[in-house]
């Protein structure tokens, strides 16, 4: 026979309906209720902690509600230990350190090898960001990408995430061919049908936009030029050669190649293409109000936008 249906039972259901609707504050509601009818409940103590955390934004009563999580469990349900360490990476970089490596503790490795290569991964961006500056901090980064390529290996599956961090330790080290090697592989397993040695354009253009993040822009621009498609019917290509003209701090410059591409993708009867393109377009146009930088939409593009200024390659078109 089955037990009987609780008011907590039912609050608890709401609240997992109300986030499947994106009801946040029905969802918050529901929590409170359970946790007030029962303190006691990590079921309803978690979900509001990460409810805070990940939805509203509220990292104080996240910080509370972990606390009271682990305190409540503290020897089992890694997720709460590495969600926490997430918020205090934010917060208290120092501490984040800590939380992380007693997460790893819980899981029970090999119990959950991949849960623990997520950390490790999470550990070594810490190093590479919040707390780049310390002495240790390349060591420290290497050791838990060891740590976690490991892991994974244990795991037995592949993480675009670790590749993606060990691109980005690699080219603050200067190994440009070995982190371009990584970055590669995160793109391809970011995109599950393609092959390592014949990565599909949505894999190149990933590693387009990691080395972008890394501030390869001469790099990518290149590669981006590589993939943009003879006829010029490829608008994400033509999106993402924008976007690091903007990383550039060349608005300007990113607008005509959006326009270029406009005028390129209707004339080959491609509406779709330049609907794509419309989000760009009004992000570089807010760009260009808030810089101040007078643009005229109307002035003819007489030179070819897909050569790079002052490079020797600019082309006057008839």
């Amino acid at each position: 026979m089955n037990p009987p249906v609780t008011a907590i039972d039912v609050a608890l259901l709401r609240a997992e309906q109300c986030l499947e609707s994106r009801d946040l504050e029905g969802a918050r509601r529901a929590y409170e209720y359970v946790i007030q009818q029962a303190p006691h409940c990590l079921e309803a103590v978690e979900g509001l902690a990460d409810l805070l955390l990940h939805d509203l934004a509220e990292l104080q009563a996240a910080d509370e509600m972990y606390q009271r999580a682990i305190a409540l469990a503290p020897n089992e349900g890694p997720e709460k230990y590495f969600n926490y360490a997430e918020l205090l990476s934010q917060t208290d970089p120092l501490k984040a350190e800590e939380v992380y490596l007693r997460g790893t503790q819980v899981a029970q490795f090999p119990g959950d090898a991949k849960g623990v290569g997520e950390a490790f991964v999470a550990l070594a961006e810490l190093f590479l960001d919040q707390r780049s500056e310390e002495d240790e901090a390349p060591a420290k980064c290497r050791h838990y990408l060891t740590q976690a390529r490991e892991a994974y290996g244990t795991a037995g599956c592949h993480s675009a995430e670790l590749e993606r961090v060990s691109a980005l330790f690699l080219y603050r080290a200067g190994d440009v061919e070995a982190a371009t090697a990584h970055a590669l592989r995160s793109a391809v397993y970011l995109d599950e049908t393609a092959e390592e040695d014949q990565p599909t354009l949505a894999a190149r253009l990933g590693l387009v936009r990691l080395l972008m993040q890394v501030g390869e822009l001469a790099t990518a621009w290149r590669l981006a030029l590589d993939l943009h498609t003879g006829d010029g019917t490829d608008a994400e290509t033509f999106d993402v050669l924008a976007e690091i003209r903007m990383r550039d701090d060349d608005p300007a410059h990113a607008m005509d190649i959006l326009r270029y591409a406009e005028t390129q993708l209707a004339g080959l009867g491609n509406p779709d293409g330049v609907e794509q393109l419309g989000e760009s377009i009004a992000e570089v146009r807010t760009a260009l109000q808030e810089r101040g930088i007078a643009y005229d939409y109307e002035r003819p593009l007489d030179y070819d936008p897909l050569c790079l200024p002052g490079s020797g390659e600019e082309e006057e078109t008839a």
